[in-house]
């Protein structure tokens, strides 16, 4: 949310592969997004209010008819930094442990508190003295096992 010659800009980034096209019910959902936060903070004119969708991909041709619209504003094919995407947090007994995207807690695990710091690899959340969350399945690579019996 960034705030800018008195209008409120809601911005979205989708960091998708060049291949795959924002559809247009992303366009749809953040639209109503930005109809749903004008509701809540009580704002007369939606006219105040700029949905922004930043993506590096490209939009479908369905999704810039809806953008153009719903008056969506769209940037594509932005390039973006890598971002680190573990979330290593220290629990109130001390205790640290990372997470990884896939992982059970991942979402539970919220980026702001000051306990909280990411990184770009297992190695380096376990060279901070982390350990992998008990509850996931798979590698560090993500790989799921399967085992069947036969």
């Amino acid at each position: 949310i960034c705030h800018k010659d008195h209008k409120t800009h809601l911005v979205q980034c989708k960091r998708w592969k060049k291949e795959k096209p924002i559809r247009e019910n992303a366009i749809a959902q953040l639209y109503g997004t930005a109809f749903r936060y004008a509701l809540e903070t009580n704002v007369l004119f939606l006219e105040s209010i700029v949905p922004v969708l930043i993506t590096t991909s490209t939009l479908s041709p369905e999704a810039k008819q809806f953008a153009q619209l719903l008056k969506v504003r769209t940037k594509e094919i932005h390039s973006m930094k890598p971002h680190p995407k573990i979330k290593c947090n220290i629990r109130a007994n001390g205790e640290k442990i990372y997470h990884l995207p896939m992982d059970q807690q991942y979402y539970s695990v919220k980026a702001s508190s000051p306990d909280i710091m990411k990184c770009f690899s297992c190695e380096e959340a376990e060279s901070h003295g982390f350990r992998r969350a008990y509850k996931w399945h798979g590698d560090k690579l993500g790989s799921v096992f399967l085992i069947v019996k036969i």
